[in-house]
């Protein structure tokens, strides 16, 4: 899909999509992924609703993985696989729960500087913000869209659901706790950012720059506190940790 949407590739993969260019259109390739990709959802959920041997949150993972590497440049992909290794490296460090929790909320934002975004509306990458669609529809590419560029954030966000649901506790309590702990800390910390960013919005409202600097950093912060925060981190984050067995 990326070379047909128009990204350079590598010499060795450049024959690829010349050679099943025949087969499907764009269109068809990525709803037969999503379609894919849902069905093993569905059906590693029905595994885990008969035999719950393990979180549904460790084996939703890879299918994780496999959407959010389809939403972004190939160029990116490296970059979760040092992601992953820094996720392992801390669960298996044996350090303080809530150490582990604060690394995943700070690399949250290194993620997504590291992924090529800024606070500029020029760095918004529209590239996948179209697959699987045929015409133009403003809640699936708004969401597309908003997956694409705040992927890195959307996987520590998981990988902190995973950590909390990973943990043994009494019925699952010691882990939401410590959920509702790092989710206590993250809605301080952003809540604080806005604060701030609306205190300088309104001091330099004449200011040449408003416009250009902070009306675009105001719309970031929005879409941190809004959609990354509020329905990644708390709604589905608190759902995802409270289901466990």
């Amino acid at each position: 899909m990326a070379g047909e949407a128009g990204e350079r590739l590598p010499i060795w993969l450049q024959h690829i999509p010349n050679s099943w260019s025949w087969a499907l259109t764009l269109i068809a390739k990525a709803r037969i992924s999503f379609a894919v990709m849902a069905m093993g959802l569905a059906w590693h959920t029905v595994d885990w609703i008969q035999h719950g041997d393990r979180d549904w949150v460790t084996g939703a993972f890879p299918i994780l993985n496999l959407f959010l590497l389809g939403q972004m440049r190939y160029v990116n992909i490296p970059l979760f696989l040092l992601f992953e290794a820094q996720r392992w490296f801390l669960e298996g460090s044996g350090t303080n729960n809530m150490f582990v929790a604060i690394s995943c909320f700070w690399m949250q934002h290194v993620s997504f500087f590291a992924l090529g975004n800024s606070n500029s509306l020029s760095s918004i990458d529209l590239s996948n913000s179209y697959n699987g669609i045929s015409s133009y529809s403003i809640p699936l590419v708004g969401v597309l869209t908003f997956i694409s560029n705040w992927a890195g954030p959307i996987w520590w966000s998981f990988a902190a659901v995973r950590f909390f649901a990973a943990k043994e506790g009494n019925g699952g309590a010691c882990e939401r706790g410590g959920y509702l702990d790092w989710m206590a800390w993250s809605t301080l910390f952003h809540g604080i950012g806005m604060a701030f960013l609306v205190g300088a919005c309104i001091v330099l409202r004449t200011h040449l720059f408003i416009w250009t600097v902070f009306s675009p950093k105001f719309l970031f912060q929005a879409v941190w506190m809004g959609l990354a925060h509020v329905v990644i981190e708390g709604i589905i984050g608190v759902i995802v940790v409270g289901a466990r067995r």
